[in-house]
């Protein structure tokens, strides 16, 4: 790492309509961040912002059409700035829209060529902010960008963030939630509270949250999980301002980046018996890590659940990158508490990297369930699990096998890690015969592989007839055993059913990737 930073400061010199922002975020990254000792060096730098839908209108037409939401401009100012001017709109494509919240969001990636071995502070300045209970008028949105090339040879990537533009929370009730944040480069991420005195390189004083610095008192932050909590004792708006750092190492006390985040708390007054909120269930687990290739369609189904009969899933707020559409949310025929809603995206080059889209549903209670967010890896291929035939294919054993048999191989298009799931393998019932993640790429945050939908995958057959009758409720087929209503346990115990193997079945203890592109110890739970 470089001792010596240089600091450009940018500047917005346009008014803002008052009382129409709502937050938004900055993030960068190189366009070619393995190419060494580049000048200049380009930079992707991407901003999202949240406005007041009534000012800045927008439903899927605008979405469809690329209409865009917001204004303003962002300047440069300082010795620094060479030509640079202003480069930069905040009028950005509309992405996403609540009509119950009276929002519109947008996101933009534009290209900025910048000197090597500098850091650059961008700041989108404006007012003024709703109406809060403490702070307000005017904003700063900052980021430095680095343009120093990193220990490993490449240049720096941003983390990025994402949070709904107004987190709703009742009054009279404590909440933890956590800040989403992905890092392509896998650093070490920290959260911390906006400072209108953050020190910078050539110590330069940053404003980074104007008239904001502060104001959502009594909330506490875990700067290492980025875990926020807060208990909602008075009604009304705050306004809360973050920055996320990057460090390529755990040692290192110097950040290589920052970036902001910004977005409204409301509390709001209930008299509902009802306490439990909607909740993202699935069918990708929170969290989860999806390698896409560039161009390739993806086609994803979010389920919701709503805590109380009587109650219904009134909105979804959504935050997608650009380019990925929203089906319609639909009530489950099945059971009344479940709501499905599509989304769709093919990603364009432009896009690699880490792109969140997370999910935040509201019940018609005015509940908001917490944000939940999906990290989709852009030009990333997630391993699969070779498959061609039983006879020639790469699951072993097959066939018939004993009742003692604990060791099961397959082999990998690619290096593997350990799942972050329970377990390696996991039997289910036909009708549910679905699978994701038995495996994780090295990348960053692990891109899962696919569900595995074939009931004949990996056919095979237990000889012990005794092991059978000893397990309840197990049936058999003439390919694939089947064993309904499994659970699974902590991939840090091992529980090895005594039907199946009086051995013990072993876990390798490395949480690197495992050598070659095989996985030859299965974890199985019964």
């Amino acid at each position: 790492m470089q001792a010596l930073y240089y600091l450009v400061y940018i500047w917005l010199g346009i008014a803002i309509e008052a009382s129409h922002y709502r937050g938004g975020t900055f993030t960068w990254k190189p366009v070619s961040p393995q190419v060494p000792n580049q000048n200049p060096v380009s930079i992707s730098f991407t901003q999202r912002h949240a406005w007041r839908r009534g000012s800045y209108f927008c439903d899927q037409t605008t979405i469809n059409s690329g209409g865009t939401v917001g204004a303003g401009s962002v300047c440069c100012l300082g010795s620094q700035c060479g030509s640079l001017g202003c480069p930069l709109s905040t009028a950005v494509p509309c992405t996403d829209f609540s009509v119950s919240q009276d929002m519109s969001a947008g996101q933009a990636s534009s290209i900025l060529s910048l000197s090597p071995n500098i850091k650059v502070a961008l700041t989108f300045t404006g007012g003024a902010w709703i109406s809060l209970n403490s702070g307000g008028g005017n904003w700063a949105v900052t980021t430095q960008i680095s343009t120093y090339m990193r220990a490993d040879g490449h240049y720096n990537t941003a983390p990025t963030s994402a949070m709904v533009p107004v987190k709703l929370l009742r009054q009279g009730f404590s909440y933890t939630w956590l800040i989403p944040t992905a890092d392509t480069d896998g650093d070490i991420v920290k959260c911390r509270w906006a400072s209108a005195t953050a020190v910078v390189p050539t110590n330069v004083i940053a404003d980074e949250c104007a008239g904001i610095c502060g104001t959502f008192p009594g909330a506490t932050l875990n700067s290492s999980s980025c875990m926020m909590s807060y208990t909602a004792s008075s009604v009304g708006f705050w306004a809360v301002s973050l920055m996320m750092e990057d460090y390529e190492f755990s040692w290192q006390t110097t950040s290589m980046s920052a970036v902001p985040l910004q977005f409204i708390v409301q509390v709001y007054t209930s008299s509902s018996t009802c306490t439990i909120g909607p909740s993202y269930t699935g069918t990708r687990p929170a969290g989860a890590c999806v390698g896409v290739d560039i161009g390739q369609t993806v086609v994803e189904q979010a389920i919701f659940t709503v805590g109380c009969s009587g109650v219904t899933l009134t909105d979804v707020i959504t935050t997608s990158p650009p380019g990925m559409s929203r089906g319609t949310v639909t009530q489950s025929s099945s059971n009344p508490l479940e709501y499905t809603m599509s989304m769709t995206w093919t990603p364009a080059a432009s896009a690699w990297g880490s792109n969140l889209v997370c999910y935040t549903p509201i019940d018609s209670l005015g509940q908001q369930g917490n944000t939940q967010c999906v990290t989709y890896l852009v030009a990333v291929t997630a391993p699969e699990l070779i498959y061609t035939s039983y006879v020639n294919g790469t699951m072993s054993p097959v066939g018939t096998v004993m009742s003692t048999q604990n060791v099961w191989r397959v082999e990998c298009t690619k290096a593997v890690n350990r799942p972050s799931s329970v377990a390696y393998i996991r039997f289910y019932q036909t009708s549910t015969a679905t699978q994701v993640g038995v495996v994780t790429g090295t990348e960053f945050c692990g891109p899962q592989s696919r569900p595995i939908t074939d009931p004949n995958f990996w056919p095979f057959n237990i000889f012990n007839s005794a092991a059978y009758a000893n397990m309840t409720g197990m049936t058999t087929s003439s390919t694939t055993t089947i064993i309904p209503n499994v659970t699974t346990q902590a991939v840090s115990t091992t529980t090895a059913n005594p039907a199946i193997t009086t051995t013990g079945i072993t876990v390798p203890s490395s949480t690197t990737p495992y050598t070659g592109m095989q996985i030859f110890v299965i974890h199985l739970h019964y």
